[in-house]
C-alpha cells in the first residue's frame, strides 16, 4: 500500500488551499499528498451565503495569492475563466461576494486531482513506521504525516445548551404524547393499528390535523382532567363520539375517519398561518431556517459578531412582508465594528503570532478577550447599513417593533408553550429581566474541536494544561515534531493569525516548508511596522551586570 508524504483531513479553505499549493509539487518535488473531505462536494458557512453578503477581506486573501501570485488557482484566474474578470474590474470592490467566493472554492475543489470527496474518516492510528487513517468507506491512507483542518464547529453558549438538544428532537414526537394522553387518543390509537407503521402518514396527522390541538392543551392554565372536557367538547367532541360509536377497529375506517369527523378541522388548521412555535437555530444553518422563522411572531438574534448583524439586516429587510417582532442582544457593551485601521492589521502578521506564541498562557487567554472585536466585530458598512435601513423604515411607517439590547446575558432558557423563554441580566445594572419568544437565532460564534478520531494518537499530540492543542510555530502538534499539523484550531496560541483567510496561504508555506525541509514559497519573517514586545536595542541590562 502506497505512503504518502501526508494526508489532509478535511476541505475548508484552508487545506484547499494547501492542495491548489502542493499541486505543482507534486511532479516538482514528489510531494505526495491526498485529501478527505465528508462531504459530497465543497461547501463554505452554506446557511450564511446572502445574496449580497462579501468577504470582510480583499480578493487577494484567496487560496494561493499571497504564497503564489503566479498560480493557476488564484480567484483572478478563476474570474478570468468564468468571464467575469472585466465586470469584476468595473465593480470596483476589492471584496468579493461571499458566493461568489463559495463557487471559487469549489470551482478549484473540483479541478484538483488530490482530493477525495465522500471520505469521512473514522480513525487514525500510528502502526509503528506510519499514521493509518481508516475512513466510513471501508479505505485505509497511510502518511507519514497528517494536517487536520476540520474547521470549527457552532458555539453555543452553556444556558442554551439544553434547549438547542431539545429542539434538535423531532417536534411532533414531544407533542403527540400529551395528544395521545389527553384528547383524541382514539385517533392516534386507530392509527396505529394500520398494517404499515409507515412514519409518513402519521407526523401530517399528528401536526397538521391535531397539533393545534396540542398547542391549545399545552397553554391550558391547569393540567386538570377538568379543564380538558370543554377544550374536547368544543373542538375534538365530534371526533371522539365519532370514534367511539364505530362498531369495529377496521383499518379501512381509518381515511372516512380522517376526512369525515376531522374534516372541518383539517380545513380550520389549513387556513391558520403556519407557525412552528419552536423555531431556534444556529447562524450557521440560518438560511435553511429562514421561511421558518418568517413564520413566526418574534424573532430573536443572540450575539454581537458579523453574523448576528447579517441575520438580523436580512431579516429587518423583509420583516414589512411577514410582521414579525424583532429582537437583538448581545453581551457585549456595544455592537462593535470591526477595526480595520492598518496599524491594527498589522496583528495578523508573523511577528505578531510570535510574539503572541511566547507570552504566557494566562495573558493570551486574557488578550483572546479583550481583542475579539478586532477579529469578531461587524464592519462598519453594515452597522451604517442597519441605522439606514431603520431610518427608511421609519419614514415610510413600515418598519417592525424592534429591540435592540446591549450589556445582556442570556442566563437561562426553556421551552415554554408558544416558544422559548430566556432568563436575561443587564451586566451593568445587575438587573434580571426576560422574554418569550417564538423564533431564535444563536449567531454565537465557532470554536475549534478536537475530533474523536484522534483520539487513538493522543499520546502522540501535545497538548496544553487546559486541554488545547499546543501548537509549535510550524503549526505541528505532534510530540516528536513536523509529523501532525492543524489548520485554524490555534487561536489560543497564535491569535487573530488563526481564522484569519488572508494568512492562510501564509500558514500553508510555512507547513509546506516544515514537510519539505526548504521554502518553496517564501515565507515573510517581517511585515510589520511596529514592533510587538520590547525591542532588543531598547532593552536594560540587570543591575550589577557589565
Amino acid at each position: 500500500m502506497k505512503v504518502h508524504d501526508f494526508v489532509a483531513i478535511g476541505l475548508g479553505p484552508f487545506n484547499l488551499g494547501l492542495a491548489c499549493l502542493t499541486d505543482p509539487l507534486r511532479e516538482s518535488d514528489g510531494l505526495s499528498g491526498v485529501f478527505l473531505e465528508a462531504r459530497d462536494r465543497f461547501d463554505w458557512h452554506p446557511g450564511m451565503l446572502l445574496d449580497d453578503a462579501t468577504l470582510q477581506v480583499p480578493f487577494l486573501a484567496d487560496l494561493v495569492t499571497m504564497a503564489d501570485p503566479t498560480s493557476r488557482w488564484s480567484f483572478l484566474n478563476y474570474l478570468k475563466q468564468q468571464g467575469n474578470l472585466y465586470p469584476f474590474y468595473i465593480r470596483e470592490s476589492f471584496y468579493p461576494l461571499r458566493r461568489e467566493y463559495d463557487d471559487y472554492c469549489r470551482w478549484a475543489a473540483e479541478r484538483l486531482g488530490t482530493i477525495r470527496f465522500g471520505q469521512r474518516v473514522v480513525t487514525v492510528e500510528h502502526d509503528g513506521s506510519a499514521y493509518r487513517t481508516l475512513t466510513s468507506t471501508g479505505e485505509t491512507w497511510l502518511s507519514k504525516r497528517l494536517v487536520v483542518g476540520i474547521g470549527t464547529s457552532p458555539r453555543i453558549p452553556a444556558p442554551l445548551t439544553a434547549l438547542v438538544e431539545e429542539a434538535a428532537h423531532p417536534l411532533v414526537e414531544e407533542a403527540a404524547h400529551p395528544l395521545v394522553e389527553e384528547v383524541p387518543g382514539p385517533l392516534v390509537e386507530e392509527v396505529a393499528q394500520r398494517p404499515s407503521r409507515d412514519p409518513a402518514p402519521v407526523p401530517p396527522l399528528v401536526e397538521e390535523v391535531a397539533g393545534p390541538l396540542v398547542e391549545e392543551v399545552a397553554q391550558q392554565p391547569s393540567r386538570d382532567p377538568a379543564a380538558v372536557p370543554p377544550l374536547v367538547e368544543e373542538v375534538a367532541g365530534p371526533l371522539v363520539e365519532e370514534v367511539a360509536q364505530r362498531p369495529s377497529r377496521d383499518q379501512a375506517a381509518v381515511p372516512p375517519l380522517v376526512e369525515e369527523v376531522a374534516g372541518p378541522l383539517v380545513e380550520e388548521v389549513a387556513q391558520r398561518p403556519s407557525r412552528d412555535p419552536a423555531t431556534v437555530t444556529h447562524s450557521a444553518d440560518y438560511l435553511a431556517h429562514k421561511a421558518a422563522l418568517q413564520q413566526q411572531r418574534t424573532i430573536t438574534i443572540v450575539g454581537s459578531g458579523q453574523s448576528a448583524a447579517e441575520v438580523y439586516h436580512d431579516l429587518l429587510a423583509e420583516a414589512p412582508d411577514h410582521g414579525y417582532e424583532l429582537v437583538w442582544l448581545t453581551r457585549s457593551p456595544r455592537f462593535f465594528p470591526m477595526e480595520y485601521t492598518k496599524l491594527t492589521l498589522e496583528m495578523t502578521s508573523p511577528e505578531y503570532a510570535g510574539y503572541h506564541r511566547a507570552l504566557p498562557v494566562e495573558t493570551r487567554d486574557r488578550l483572546a478577550r479583550e481583542q475579539r472585536h478586532l477579529f469578531k466585530g461587524i464592519s462598519g458598512d453594515l452597522v451604517d447599513a442597519i441605522f439606514d435601513l431603520h431610518y427608511q423604515q421609519r419614514v415610510t411607517g413600515a418598519g417592525p417593533r424592534t429591540t435592540l439590547l446591549t450589556n445582556t446575558e442570556v442566563r437561562g432558557a426553556r421551552r415554554v408553550a408558544g416558544g422559548h423563554e430566556l432568563d436575561l441580566l443587564h451586566v451593568e445594572t445587575g438587573e434580571s429581566f426576560g422574554l418569550t419568544t417564538e423564533g431564535l437565532v444563536l449567531a454565537t460564534g465557532y470554536a475549534p474541536t478536537t475530533p474523536d478520531f484522534l483520539d487513538g494518537l493522543r499520546d502522540r499530540i501535545r497538548f496544553d494544561e487546559r486541554g488545547r492543542y499546543d501548537v509549535a510555530g510550524d503549526y505541528s502538534v505532534d510530540v516528536a515534531g513536523g509529523e501532525v499539523f492543524v489548520q485554524n484550531a490555534e487561536e489560543h496560541t497564535h491569535s487573530v493569525l488563526a481564522p484569519d483567510l488572508g494568512m492562510g496561504a501564509y500558514r500553508n508555506s510555512v507547513i509546506i516548508a516544515a514537510m519539505l525541509g526548504r521554502e518553496v514559497y517564501p515565507v515573510e519573517k517581517r511585515i510589520a511596522v511596529q514592533t510587538f514586545g520590547v525591542p532588543d536595542h531598547l532593552r536594560r541590562s540587570p543591575v550589577g551586570a557589565r
